[in-house]
């Protein structure tokens, strides 16, 4: 029993100097488990987690302040373009008078994406690197794990059994593709709120995040012979758990960006390890196989809707962002503001929300919030610094391609920007692969050497 605890101490050391505010963050960010990546309403666990968020980044402050007082001017640059990015659409929501619940809706996403991967990557000192690393990677993965769980669970409950679900929403497309809708959920015996709960929560970042990793790091230890058979079984059944979930929602985008990141994850490490091309074509073929034989109603299920939905209207939305923001200059320059909402062609109605985190940005910021926050998080990369190397590494990469994965995601298909793991997720990313934490390089001096080269 002693030699058990002794082991237990001896792993949980590196993260006894973990500050308070990255644990307080950490345990309110995990308690997402019990609400909604987007809660439809706020009660008493959205309440503890926006406590805990607020009093986690209360405490970062003296570390935060010691690291930008190594770089003042640097520091301050940033600290203006997030201000900057966060005020000016509030005000320009205010003006227009969109409500203070719509705006705080739109708000509060965005300062979690400016600020929480500044507080991560700020405050954690570089012997801390490493750990602060495993502990947001262990509440990620947890969030991400349990989420598909909860999720394959509620489809039971709901629909008997994931079969069942596929069955009834490959009907679903069939009828669209034939203009044969007039119930839009005819073979779908369940109510549109208990849906919209339902697949709220697979659309998580976290799951996305632990199904490219889990699959990566169990292949990795297979390819590489580590002897742990257990903990690989573990991880590969984890991703694939997590993987599923997108399969039988026959999400598209997401299905491909596992995919293509798995197999990438996979010939990296083949090649590294030293394995002859042609094995590898003949294992990449054999596990395609595999894939279609078990997932083969699925695949169907997806063929029907790009054949039913195509683009699901995505690039209209685009359309509608453009049109909405040229009605006047100050729209085009300035944006809505936060708050505001458009005529969405994907859904037919209403909404705040874009499936694009830059269309997002576009129509409420308009075209300059749009290039500020690109500035924003290019000087913010340059002041950390990423690691080239670590990046284009095996422990990169196993952070990398499943951060790569949820950032396009959130780019281009799916307003998951919006929900707090995908701020984590990028925290964890910038934390991991940079070379300057907790003082950063000079950002200026950074584009002065690059101007001395041109010259």
């Amino acid at each position: 029993m002693e030699k058990f605890f002794n082991n237990i101490h001896i792993r949980l050391r590196p993260f006894i100097g973990l500050l308070k505010g990255h644990i307080i963050l950490l345990v309110a960010y995990s308690f997402i488990v019990a609400s909604q990546p987007m809660p439809m309403r706020i009660g008493a666990v959205e309440l503890l987690m926006g406590f805990g968020l607020i009093v986690g980044s209360l405490f970062l402050i003296p570390a935060l302040y010691s690291s930008a007082k190594k770089n003042p001017l640097d520091a301050s640059i940033i600290t203006a373009l997030a201000l900057f990015i966060i005020i000016v659409p509030f005000l320009n929501g205010i003006i227009i008078q969109h409500g203070v619940n719509n705006i705080a809706r739109d708000l509060l996403p965005i300062m979690f994406l400016i600020v929480i991967p500044l507080e991560f990557a700020l405050s954690t000192k570089t012997s801390m690197k490493e750990p602060v690393s495993k502990a947001i990677l262990a509440a990620v993965l947890s969030v991400g794990v349990i989420s598909a769980v909860e999720f394959l669970y509620r489809v039971m409950y709901l629909y008997g059994s994931p079969g069942r679900f596929v069955s009834a929403w490959s009907s679903y497309f069939i009828q669209i593709h034939g203009h044969d809708i007039s119930s839009s959920s005819q073979g779908v015996s369940v109510s549109r709120e208990d849906q919209i709960v339902l697949f709220l929560k697979v659309y998580d970042p976290a799951i996305l995040f632990s199904a490219v990793y889990c699959l990566n790091r169990g292949l990795r230890d297979t390819i590489m012979r580590n002897g742990k058979v257990f903990r690989n079984i573990v991880a590969l059944s984890a991703g694939s758990i997590c993987a599923y979930c997108y399969f039988i929602m026959g999400l598209r985008a997401h299905v491909a960006s596992i995919i293509v990141s798995v197999v990438t994850y996979a010939v990296y490490i083949s090649i590294k390890r030293g394995i002859k091309k042609t094995k590898i074509i003949s294992m990449g073929l054999g596990a395609f196989a595999i894939m279609a034989f078990f997932t083969h109603d699925e695949l169907l299920m997806m063929i029907a809707k790009q054949v039913a939905t195509g683009t699901n209207g995505k690039l209209n939305e685009w359309v509608a962002v453009v049109k909405e923001i040229s009605i006047t200059k100050g729209a085009l320059f300035g944006g809505i503001g936060w708050g505001g909402v458009f005529l969405n062609p994907v859904v037919a109605d209403n909404t705040r929300f874009t499936h694009s985190l830059l269309s997002f940005l576009l129509l409420k910021s308009g075209v300059i919030g749009l290039s500020i926050f690109t500035l924003y998080y290019t000087l913010f990369m340059k002041f950390i610094g990423i690691n080239k190397k670590l990046l284009f590494s095996a422990d990169g990469l196993l952070v990398a391609l499943p951060g790569a994965a949820t950032i396009v995601i959130a780019l281009l298909f799916q307003p998951t920007y919006k929900m707090l793991s995908f701020s984590f997720i990028l925290s964890l990313v910038l934390v991991q692969l940079s070379r300057n934490i907790s003082g950063g390089q000079h950002v200026l001096s950074t584009f002065q050497q690059s101007e001395e080269l041109r010259r």
